[in-house]
């Protein structure tokens, strides 16, 4: 008879979190509407697991559980389907991802941890998403490189030179030196988007990956690279050497130091790279601190 409570009460469940999640309307940016899904379904789910607690033994539970991973698997076809499209950009994907990722560890307040599961269903799409970004970059190289006037970019306004300057940042380089005659920057057009294609592969590889897609983000990032530096080297002009010395000595061991500070080892496809075109990274310095006990030693 409790198996027959059991099955009827999920089923009842069941159709009360599709109603839920079918409520939430897809208006406004694709992230507000993953967020709102996701407390919904969450919400919805930690609803039912106290209910279900309270009417049926511990030894029940367990069906829960299968209940709780089959409505989790469902929520996320449906959303990989929205969000991992062409028109989504890699940052978006980022985004929504990472809001899924925080609502699944919420609920594990409840006693519930479904994180594995989120993750197996996110894999093969993040894989792929990496890929076709990967493979869009380096299939456009050839235009931009070739359609380069290699001449400074002029942004016409301060504002529009202070918008750039932030965008940078943002990724992690200080260009304010590149700044020349107040509106224009000392890179060409093809390094500017090079830069922040680049950068942008790491920078979201390294967030939206699990541990066991690393080697993903290492290709991606080894494939942009390597194509632009072979367009570059067919290019003497020497404005064009100008933008592949800071690519070499200024966008390498920024990205190489940056993937190291967050993951805690080496890019070792990228460090080869780096040998091959004779940058030399330097090693982090020794720290100076003078210790005054051996507490810490």
């Amino acid at each position: 008879m409790t198996s027959q409570a059991c099955e009827l009460f999920l089923d009842i469940c069941n159709h009360t979190v599709k109603a839920h999640v079918k409520a939430v309307q897809l208006e406004g940016s694709i992230y507000s509407y993953v967020k709102q899904v996701g407390e919904v379904f969450f919400c919805s789910l930690s609803d039912a697991l106290t209910e279900f607690i309270s009417l049926f033994p511990k030894n029940k539970l367990s069906a829960f559980v299968v209940w709780a991973s089959m409505q989790l698997r469902i929520l996320m076809s449906q959303i990989i389907k929205q969000v991992f499209t062409p028109q989504c950009a890699l940052d978006s994907i980022l985004d929504c991802v990472q809001s899924l990722r925080e609502q699944c560890t919420l609920f594990c307040e409840f006693g519930l941890d479904l994180r594995f599961q989120m993750n197996s269903s996110l894999r093969s799409p993040i894989i792929k998403a990496l890929r076709e970004y990967k493979e869009k970059i380096v299939d456009s190289m050839k235009t931009k490189v070739s359609e380069d006037k290699w001449t400074p970019v002029n942004m016409h306004t301060k504002a529009g030179v202070n918008k750039f300057l932030s965008q940078m940042e943002n990724l992690g380089l200080i260009l304010v030196r590149y700044v020349i005659n107040e509106t224009w920057v000392d890179l060409s057009s093809s390094t500017i988007w090079f830069v922040q294609s680049v950068i942008t592969v790491q920078n979201v590889g390294l967030e939206i990956v699990t541990k066991d897609m690393m080697d993903v983000v290492d290709e991606c990032i080894y494939a942009i690279f390597n194509s632009r530096l072979k367009f570059s080297m067919r290019n003497d002009s020497s404005y064009a050497l100008k933008n592949l010395k800071f690519i070499l000595e200024t966008v390498m061991p920024y990205m190489i130091k940056s993937y190291k500070d967050k993951v805690g080892y080496d890019n070792v496809k990228l460090l080869e790279l780096a040998g091959e075109y004779g940058v030399n990274i330097a090693p982090p310095k020794k720290s100076n601190i003078t210790y005054t006990s051996n507490e810490y030693l």
